[in-house]
C-alpha cells in the first residue's frame, strides 16, 4: 500500500518547554490519529523537522495548519511525494529528546536548521538524508 510523505523543517522564536512540547506532541497526536497521519518530530535549539505521512488531503490539511501557525516561520518543504509505505506506522507522532540530541552530534542539527546550506541544490539531497536519518532513528527507538 502506497501512501504520502511530507518532510519539512521550520524555526520557532519561542523557547520550548518539556512541559510545553509534552502539551503540543498531545494535541498533535490526537488530531493526527484522527485524519490518519503518522510520523515523526524532531525539536533542536528551535527548530523543528518532521515527516508526516497518510493519504494525501490529510497530510496537506496537516501541513496546511502548521504553515499558518504563527509558532512557526522559515518553513521549509524538503520533500513531498508517494513512498511505498509507511516509515512509522505506529506512530501518531514520534518524538524523543534523546534521539534529537543524538542526531545532533552527527551534525543533523545543521541539515535542520539549514544554516551554511543555502545553495537549493542541497535541498534533494538534504531531504534524503533526513529521510535516511528518520530510518535509522526508527531503528534506534525500536530497539
Amino acid at each position: 500500500m502506497t501512501c504520502y510523505e511530507l518532510v519539512y523543517r521550520s524555526v520557532s522564536d519561542l523557547v520550548w518547554s518539556p512541559e510545553a512540547l509534552a502539551e503540543l506532541l498531545a494535541l498533535s497526536r490526537q488530531a493526527n490519529k484522527q485524519k490518519g497521519v503518522t510520523g515523526l518530530l524532531l525539536y533542536r535549539q528551535g527548530c523543528f523537522f518532521q515527516i508526516l505521512e497518510g493519504e494525501r488531503d490529510a497530510v496537506e490539511q496537516v501541513f496546511a495548519a502548521i504553515s499558518t501557525d504563527p509558532r512557526h516561520y522559515d518553513i521549509e518543504l524538503l520533500n513531498q511525494g508517494v513512498v511505498p509505505a509507511r516509515s512509522f506506522p505506529d506512530w501518531s507522532m514520534g518524538f524523543d529528546t534523546t534521539v534529537a540530541e543524538k542526531a545532533a552530534e552527527v551534525g543533523f542539527n545543521q541539515l535542520i536548521s539549514g544554516k551554511g546550506l543555502a545553495d537549493p541544490r542541497l535541498k534533494l539531497l538534504r531531504a534524503k538524508y533526513c529521510s535516511v536519518t528518520f530510518h535509522l532513528i526508527k531503528a534506534f527507538l525500536s530497539e
